[in-house]
Protein backbone atom coordinates (compact mmCIF):
# COMPACT_ATOMS: atom_id res chain seq x y z
CA UNK A 1 0.00 0.00 0.00
CA UNK A 2 2.82 2.40 0.86
CA UNK A 3 4.55 1.93 -2.49
CA UNK A 4 1.36 2.40 -4.51
CA UNK A 5 -0.45 5.06 -2.50
CA UNK A 6 2.37 6.78 -0.62
CA UNK A 7 0.56 6.31 2.70
CA UNK A 8 3.00 5.43 5.49
CA UNK A 9 1.23 5.36 8.84
CA UNK A 10 -0.15 8.85 9.28
CA UNK A 11 2.27 10.35 6.72
CA UNK A 12 1.37 11.03 3.12
CA UNK A 13 4.33 10.93 0.75
CA UNK A 14 4.35 10.62 -3.01
CA UNK A 15 3.55 7.07 -4.08
CA UNK A 16 3.37 5.47 -7.49
CA UNK A 17 -0.17 6.78 -8.12
CA UNK A 18 1.03 10.35 -7.59
CA UNK A 19 3.65 10.23 -10.33
CA UNK A 20 3.53 10.35 -14.11
CA UNK A 21 4.74 7.78 -16.58
CA UNK A 22 6.72 8.74 -19.66
CA UNK A 23 3.43 8.52 -21.59
CA UNK A 24 1.77 11.07 -19.26
CA UNK A 25 -0.50 8.56 -17.47
CA UNK A 26 -0.99 8.98 -13.73
CA UNK A 27 -2.99 7.30 -10.96
CA UNK A 28 -1.72 3.83 -11.86
CA UNK A 29 -0.92 1.36 -9.12
CA UNK A 30 2.29 -0.59 -9.63
CA UNK A 31 1.19 -3.58 -7.55
CA UNK A 32 -2.26 -5.20 -7.60
CA UNK A 33 -3.41 -8.80 -7.36
CA UNK A 34 -4.29 -11.74 -9.56
CA UNK A 35 -7.86 -11.80 -10.73
CA UNK A 36 -9.82 -14.32 -12.78
CA UNK A 37 -7.77 -17.00 -14.51
CA UNK A 38 -4.78 -15.89 -12.43
CA UNK A 39 -4.17 -12.84 -14.57
CA UNK A 40 -3.06 -9.52 -13.04
CA UNK A 41 -5.87 -6.98 -12.65
CA UNK A 42 -5.52 -3.40 -13.84
CA UNK A 43 -5.31 -0.48 -11.47
CA UNK A 44 -8.87 0.57 -12.36
CA UNK A 45 -10.32 -2.90 -11.78
CA UNK A 46 -8.38 -3.18 -8.52
CA UNK A 47 -9.84 0.05 -7.14
CA UNK A 48 -13.34 -1.02 -8.25
CA UNK A 49 -13.22 -3.71 -5.52
CA UNK A 50 -14.21 -1.20 -2.82
CA UNK A 51 -12.62 1.48 -0.69
CA UNK A 52 -8.84 1.62 -0.54
CA UNK A 53 -8.51 -0.44 2.66
CA UNK A 54 -10.86 -3.13 1.32
CA UNK A 55 -8.85 -3.36 -1.91
CA UNK A 56 -5.54 -3.89 -0.14
CA UNK A 57 -7.09 -6.28 2.39
CA UNK A 58 -7.70 -8.71 -0.49
CA UNK A 59 -4.01 -8.90 -1.45
CA UNK A 60 -2.23 -11.96 -0.09
CA UNK A 61 1.20 -13.45 -0.67
CA UNK A 62 -0.45 -15.89 -3.07
CA UNK A 63 -2.18 -13.34 -5.32
CA UNK A 64 0.27 -10.40 -5.07
CA UNK A 65 1.52 -9.28 -8.51
CA UNK A 66 2.52 -6.35 -10.71
CA UNK A 67 -0.43 -4.50 -12.25
CA UNK A 68 -1.49 -5.42 -15.77
CA UNK A 69 -1.14 -1.70 -16.62
CA UNK A 70 2.61 -1.91 -15.96
CA UNK A 71 3.06 -5.33 -17.55
CA UNK A 72 1.23 -4.27 -20.73
CA UNK A 73 3.01 -0.90 -21.01
CA UNK A 74 6.20 -0.22 -19.02
CA UNK A 75 5.85 3.48 -19.96
CA UNK A 76 3.15 3.59 -17.24
CA UNK A 77 5.86 3.34 -14.54
CA UNK A 78 5.48 6.64 -12.71
CA UNK A 79 8.99 8.08 -12.49
CA UNK A 80 8.26 11.78 -12.86
CA UNK A 81 6.72 14.09 -10.28
CA UNK A 82 5.49 16.47 -13.01
CA UNK A 83 3.64 15.62 -16.21
CA UNK A 84 5.70 15.94 -19.37
CA UNK A 85 9.12 16.06 -17.70
CA UNK A 86 10.77 12.90 -18.96
CA UNK A 87 14.05 13.34 -17.02
CA UNK A 88 12.28 14.21 -13.78
CA UNK A 89 12.76 11.43 -11.20
CA UNK A 90 11.15 13.14 -8.20
CA UNK A 91 8.52 10.43 -7.80
CA UNK A 92 11.08 7.61 -7.95
CA UNK A 93 13.18 9.41 -5.32
CA UNK A 94 10.10 9.78 -3.10
CA UNK A 95 9.36 6.05 -3.40
CA UNK A 96 13.01 5.15 -2.73
CA UNK A 97 12.96 7.32 0.42
CA UNK A 98 10.33 4.95 1.85
CA UNK A 99 13.11 2.37 2.10
CA UNK A 100 14.44 4.16 5.18
CA UNK A 101 11.07 5.12 6.68
CA UNK A 102 10.90 3.53 10.13
CA UNK A 103 7.11 3.94 10.29
CA UNK A 104 6.32 1.48 7.48
CA UNK A 105 6.37 -1.63 9.68
CA UNK A 106 6.17 -2.35 13.38
CA UNK A 107 9.74 -3.62 13.14
CA UNK A 108 10.90 -0.34 11.56
CA UNK A 109 12.09 0.27 8.03
CA UNK A 110 11.47 -2.30 5.26
CA UNK A 111 15.00 -3.66 5.63
CA UNK A 112 14.43 -4.12 9.37
CA UNK A 113 11.18 -5.94 8.58
CA UNK A 114 12.97 -8.28 6.17
CA UNK A 115 15.75 -8.89 8.72
CA UNK A 116 13.09 -9.71 11.30
CA UNK A 117 11.42 -12.21 8.94
CA UNK A 118 14.74 -13.85 8.01
CA UNK A 119 15.80 -14.10 11.65
CA UNK A 120 12.47 -15.66 12.62
CA UNK A 121 12.72 -18.16 9.74
CA UNK A 122 16.29 -19.07 10.68
CA UNK A 123 15.40 -19.61 14.34
CA UNK A 124 12.30 -21.64 13.43
CA UNK A 125 14.32 -23.73 10.97
CA UNK A 126 17.04 -24.39 13.53
CA UNK A 127 14.48 -25.32 16.17
CA UNK A 128 12.72 -27.69 13.73
CA UNK A 129 16.01 -29.41 12.91
CA UNK A 130 16.79 -29.77 16.62
CA UNK A 131 13.32 -31.17 17.39
CA UNK A 132 13.59 -33.60 14.48
CA UNK A 133 16.93 -34.84 15.82
CA UNK A 134 15.46 -35.25 19.32
CA UNK A 135 12.51 -37.23 17.95
CA UNK A 136 14.81 -39.48 15.93
CA UNK A 137 16.87 -40.19 19.05
CA UNK A 138 13.71 -40.96 21.03
CA UNK A 139 12.56 -43.38 18.33
CA UNK A 140 15.94 -45.11 18.40
CA UNK A 141 15.81 -45.40 22.20
CA UNK A 142 12.32 -46.88 22.12
CA UNK A 143 13.37 -49.32 19.38
CA UNK A 144 16.46 -50.37 21.36
CA UNK A 145 14.36 -50.81 24.52
CA UNK A 146 11.85 -52.91 22.60
CA UNK A 147 14.60 -55.09 21.14
CA UNK A 148 16.22 -55.56 24.54
CA UNK A 149 12.92 -56.78 25.98
CA UNK A 150 11.64 -58.92 23.15
CA UNK A 151 14.50 -59.11 20.73
CA UNK A 152 16.34 -62.24 19.67
CA UNK A 153 20.04 -62.54 20.36
CA UNK A 154 21.58 -64.85 17.75
CA UNK A 155 24.47 -65.84 20.03
CA UNK A 156 22.10 -66.78 22.83
CA UNK A 157 19.84 -68.72 20.47
CA UNK A 158 22.78 -70.68 18.97
CA UNK A 159 24.09 -71.58 22.43
CA UNK A 160 20.57 -72.73 23.46
CA UNK A 161 20.31 -74.76 20.26
CA UNK A 162 23.66 -76.52 20.96
CA UNK A 163 22.64 -77.16 24.60
CA UNK A 164 19.29 -78.69 23.58
CA UNK A 165 20.90 -80.73 20.82
CA UNK A 166 23.38 -82.17 23.34
CA UNK A 167 20.55 -82.91 25.81
CA UNK A 168 18.62 -84.68 23.01
CA UNK A 169 21.69 -86.69 22.03
CA UNK A 170 22.24 -87.66 25.69
CA UNK A 171 18.59 -88.72 26.05
CA UNK A 172 18.82 -90.75 22.85
CA UNK A 173 21.96 -92.43 24.13
CA UNK A 174 20.19 -93.20 27.42
CA UNK A 175 17.26 -94.80 25.57
CA UNK A 176 19.66 -96.92 23.49
CA UNK A 177 21.46 -98.00 26.64
CA UNK A 178 18.17 -98.93 28.38
CA UNK A 179 17.05 -100.81 25.25
CA UNK A 180 20.22 -102.88 25.37
CA UNK A 181 19.79 -103.52 29.10
CA UNK A 182 16.20 -104.71 28.60
CA UNK A 183 17.22 -106.77 25.60
CA UNK A 184 19.87 -108.54 27.65
CA UNK A 185 17.57 -109.04 30.63
CA UNK A 186 14.65 -110.36 28.69
CA UNK A 187 16.29 -112.30 25.92
CA UNK A 188 19.35 -113.74 27.64
CA UNK A 189 18.04 -114.30 31.13
CA UNK A 190 15.05 -116.17 29.78
CA UNK A 191 17.20 -118.82 27.99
Amino acid sequence: MAFNEGIVGSENVAGHVDGYGTNGNTGIRFFTMLGTENKPVSSTDFMALGDIDACYAQITAKNFTVSSDILDNPRNIATSGTNGEVGNIENINSILAMRNNVHMFREGAPEDFMKSIMTTLAIDSQQTIRLSSIHENMIKQVENQRLSESGVSLDEEVSNLVKHHQAYAAAAQMINTMAEVYDILINRVGL
